[in-house]
């Protein structure tokens, strides 16, 4: 299984970070993937834009460059997991 795996924590040898690398360590050790986003050393915005509010009613909505690349990333793995800040 490809798993996303999220964290947000401006410093990687946090509890946060030991924490996030033994589940990586236990998915990979059995044999899933895991890809990696450290949002806070990504630079990651969260304040969400009038651009980028969902166009619920609007199928052909066009989110900034930032969000499509975020929601592309979500898409490729088949789970998502979210550590706390």
């Amino acid at each position: 299984m490809k798993t996303l795996l999220v964290m947000a924590h401006p410093r990687r040898d946090s509890l946060t970070g030991t924490v996030a690398d033994v589940f990586a360590g236990g998915l990979e050790k059995n044999g899933h993937s895991v890809e990696w986003a450290n949002l806070v050393e990504e630079g990651f915005d969260p304040v969400l834009r009038e651009a980028d509010e969902p166009g619920w009613n609007d199928s052909d909505k066009r989110y900034s460059r930032e969000v499509q690349r975020e929601m592309e990333r979500i898409e490729r793995n088949e789970a998502t997991l979210m550590g706390d800040v």
